[in-house]
C-alpha cells in the first residue's frame, strides 16, 4: 500500500490580516478522515501557563520571506518530563471542523522549539506565512488518555516522546502578510 493512501484526509485553510501591532491568523481545520483525530497543539514553554504565554506558537523563518507558524508537539530531542512544554489536546471527530483565531505581536520574532532560545525579531520582515498543526489519531493516545479526552477530562499536559513521533504535521496554504 502506498504512503499517500495511508495519510489522513485533513485540511487546513488559513487567512491572515494585520490589526494595529498584531497579525491575526484565522484557521479552519477539517477532519475529512473516517476516524477522530486529536490536535496536539503547543500551549506553553515550561514555567509558563496559557494565561501568561501570549504567543503559544513556534515561529520559524524559512527562505524567501516565508515564516512558518506552528502549534505541534516538540519532535526531537525530547526534554525531561519536568521541563517538557505543555500541549493542549483537542478532539476533532470524523467529518467535523474546528476554527481558531491566533494573534501574534508584530514584528514577528523567531520562537523555536528549543529550550532556552531567546526570541528575536525576524529580519527582513516576512512577507508570507504558513501555519502547521500537529495531529495524531485518537487511537494513538492509548485507551486511558483517549477516554479522558472524550470525557473532557484531558486538556493540557506534557506529551510523551512516543506520541510526538506518531504526530502527523498538517500545513496550510501560504498566505501573503499585507
Amino acid at each position: 500500500m502506498n504512503e499517500q493512501a495511508l495519510a489522513p484526509k485533513l485540511d487546513l485553510q488559513l487567512s491572515v490580516r494585520k490589526e494595529g501591532n498584531q497579525v491575526v491568523l484565522g484557521y479552519h481545520f477539517t477532519n475529512g478522515d473516517e476516524q477522530p483525530v486529536v490536535l496536539v497543539n503547543f500551549v506553553a514553554e515550561a514555567g509558563l501557563t496559557p494565561e501568561t504565554d501570549l504567543q503559544p506558537v513556534y515561529v520559524e523563518p524559512q527562505a524567501k520571506g516565508l515564516v512558518t507558524v506552528s502549534q505541534r508537539a516538540l519532535e526531537e530531542p525530547q526534554p525531561p518530563l519536568s521541563i517538557r512544554p505543555l500541549h493542549s489536546y483537542l478532539l476533532v471527530p470524523a467529518a467535523k471542523s474546528h476554527d481558531v483565531e491566533l494573534r501574534l505581536a508584530l514584528p514577528l520574532a523567531r520562537r523555536a522549539p528549543r529550550l532556552g532560545e531567546v526570541a528575536r525579531a525576524i529580519s527582513p520582515a516576512p512577507t508570507r506565512l504558513q501555519l502547521c498543526l500537529g495531529t495524531v489519531p485518537l487511537a494513538a493516545l492509548g485507551t486511558g488518555l483517549a477516554q479522558q479526552l472524550v470525557a473532557g477530562e484531558l486538556k493540557i499536559a506534557p506529551i510523551s516522546p512516543t506520541l510526538a513521533q506518531k504526530q502527523h504535521r498538517v500545513c496550510s496554504n501560504t498566505v501573503a502578510i499585507d
